[in-house]
């Protein structure tokens, strides 16, 4: 039975490495495809453009941020509280 098992396992595996080689691209493709975006990229843009991201209302605003908060606020006063 493992004798089975361990065969379907390793043919299973063969397929999953021939899969992941036929999928690799050669060098030459990869250096065409950065090219077509680099070029793309840079008639898009001339100059570089900046971003000022202001971290204070990113936290007070996003639901997300406060949500993981009150979970982590209370996770560590359960933590206190057992420690007690």
């Amino acid at each position: 039975m493992a004798g089975k098992i361990s065969l379907a396992l390793n043919i299973l595996l063969g397929i999953a490495v021939i899969y992941l080689f036929t999928k690799i691209s050669t060098p030459a493709e990869i250096l065409t495809e950065q090219e077509t975006a680099s070029t793309e990229l840079t008639a898009q843009n001339e100059y570089p453009s900046i971003a000022f991201v202001d971290n204070d209302s990113l936290s007070i605003n996003y639901k997300f941020r406060i949500d993981k908060s009150k979970i982590l606020e209370k996770a560590s006063a359960d933590i206190i509280a057992a420690g007690k």
